[in-house]
């Protein structure tokens, strides 16, 4: 035999609305942490696509400087520098014949340009580097590519190795290959956003928890009135009726 469910209707009301108020308080406690954590992403997104070029700007300004000092030595060093930094992935200088000059691993110096890419192509082989890099020499303006859902940008901005007597374009033009990594920022973020969502969620519970309580006084207090107005049973002193001498 089929087990009898009883209709929420036969539910005590004093149990169904609390209930229904702490799953309500529940959702959006949840929608909001979910909503948080998008937004902490935009944020560390939208802040690292801006910052980016400008640091990548400024070291390419330093960069050309040393190479126009004759100082490849600084260079070298100023880009071992990005080693200290847990978000750089790569950072290097390449020449017109891609082959990197300077870059934050000493041991890829030397190498060839795809070597010192693989840790990038690895994690995103349609990330179309190779034409952001012709794509910067050709126009002398630096390329942003990105995958955010990989939490990688890469900026790509053109060195120009030095400019010989009566050379209308450089001949010997390189690049400079900076990416980071956004997922240590990301978890930042959102652990810095979230820190009030223990707080509210504990407020939802202790919300939910007051109405509980005063569902359950204040609905057994007037069930019990509407009990003891309805009950056909009272009580009449017998002399009252005049039954007093009857036997």
């Amino acid at each position: 035999m089929a087990r009898h469910v009883p209709p929420l209707t036969s539910v005590p009301f004093r149990f169904w609305l609390p209930g229904l108020l702490s799953l309500l308080m529940l959702a959006g406690g949840t929608g909001i942490w979910m909503r948080r954590n998008v937004l902490s992403d935009r944020f560390v997104e939208r802040n690292s696509l801006g910052d980016l070029p400008v640091e990548a700007t400024s070291m390419q300004r330093s960069i050309e400087y040393l190479l126009s000092a004759d100082a490849p030595e600084q260079v070298q060093q100023t880009l071992a520098e990005k080693r200290a930094d847990p978000d750089v992935v790569t950072a290097l200088v390449i020449d017109e014949r891609n082959r990197i000059t300077a870059s934050a691993i000493r041991a890829d110096i030397g190498r060839d340009l795809s070597e010192g890419l693989r840790p990038l192509t690895q994690r995103d082989p349609a990330l179309g580097l190779q034409e952001a890099i012709d794509t910067a020499r050709a126009r002398l303006v630096g390329q942003i590519r990105s995958d955010l859902r990989r939490n990688l940008i890469v900026a790509i901005y053109p060195i120009v190795f030095g400019v010989e007597t009566g050379e209308l374009r450089p001949r010997r033009i390189g690049a400079l290959v900076l990416a980071r990594d956004l997922g240590r920022m990301k978890e930042d973020e959102r652990r810095e956003s979230l820190r009030g969502v223990p707080l509210m969620m504990l407020f939802f519970l202790l919300s939910s928890t007051a109405v509980v309580v005063l569902a359950h006084f204040t609905i057994a207090r007037r069930a019990a009135t509407l009990v003891d107005a309805a009950n056909p049973c009272v009580f009449v002193d017998a002399a009252d009726l005049g039954m007093a001498g009857i036997e």
